[in-house]
C-alpha cells in the first residue's frame, strides 16, 4: 500500500464475520461518498479502493474520482459499516435504499441498476 495514501476504517463494536457488509467510502479531499456491499472484510475492501485510486483504475469508482478530481494527491479514503447482515436479499434493498437516499456523488448508474431494485 502507497505510505502516502491514507485510509480510515471505523468499525462497530459487533462482529461481522461471515456477514454481508454494506458500507460507505468517502473521500477526505472533497467528501464525495461511494455505498457499497462486500462480503470480505471491510479492510480488504478498502485496499482495493485506495488501490484503485492511487493506479486510476476503472475497478472502482475512487480510480476514476482521483484520476480527474484529484490526480496529484495520495489517496486518502474514510471507510464506515453502515449495516451487517447475513440475509444478502436484505442488504441489497437496503444498498439500494441506501443509494436513493443519500444519492452518493460516486455511485454509478450502472451498479445501481445491478440490484435489480426499482424504488
Amino acid at each position: 500500500m502507497d505510505p502516502h495514501a491514507e485510509v480510515s476504517i471505523v468499525q462497530p463494536l459487533v462482529s461481522v464475520i461471515d456477514q454481508i457488509i454494506l458500507y460507505e467510502a468517502t473521500c477526505n479531499i472533497c467528501g464525495d461518498a461511494y455505498i457499497g456491499l462486500t462480503r470480505r472484510k471491510l479492510h480488504d475492501r478498502a485496499r482495493e479502493h485506495v488501490s484503485a485510486a492511487r493506479n486510476f483504475s476503472d475497478a472502482s469508482a475512487f480510480g476514476d474520482h482521483y484520476q480527474i478530481k484529484h490526480p496529484l494527491t495520495a489517496p486518502s479514503i474514510s471507510f464506515k459499516i453502515i449495516s451487517h447482515h447475513r440475509d444478502i436479499l436484505r442488504l441489497h434493498i437496503e444498498e439500494a435504499f441506501a443509494i436513493k437516499t443519500h444519492q452518493p456523488t460516486l455511485n454509478r448508474r450502472e451498479e445501481n441498476l445491478g440490484t435489480g431494485f426499482l424504488i
